[in-house]
């Protein structure tokens, strides 16, 4: 599964990695770009590991605006897991109705 964060604030990469240095070596991987030190937040970062469907993910996630991120930090902040199962179900279940 594909592991997008959005911080809402600056942090370090290995913070976001939980300090973790298998998963910092697959974040500096997923995000060769990157300057050391803070990074910005309302950024998505890729956190699982890149493969071709992950990184399609996560290029279609970043086009998006920086009000869109916000939104989804505290969206990701206030459901946590659920925001997925929630988001199918809106797209699924009540964007059909809406759009009747």
């Amino acid at each position: 599964m594909t592991d997008i964060v959005f911080p809402k604030y600056r942090c370090r990469a290995d913070e976001l990695c939980g300090y973790d240095p298998d998963a910092l070596q697959c974040f500096r991987d997923a995000h060769p770009n990157l300057p050391g030190g803070y990074l910005p937040p309302y950024e998505p970062y890729l956190l699982s590991e890149p493969s071709h469907e992950s990184l399609r993910i996560y290029e279609s996630v970043r086009m998006t605006t920086i009000g869109q991120h916000r939104r989804i930090a505290t969206l990701s902040e206030r459901f946590g897991p659920h925001l997925l199962p929630l988001s199918e179900f809106y797209r699924d279940r009540l964007l059909p109705i809406r759009d009747t």
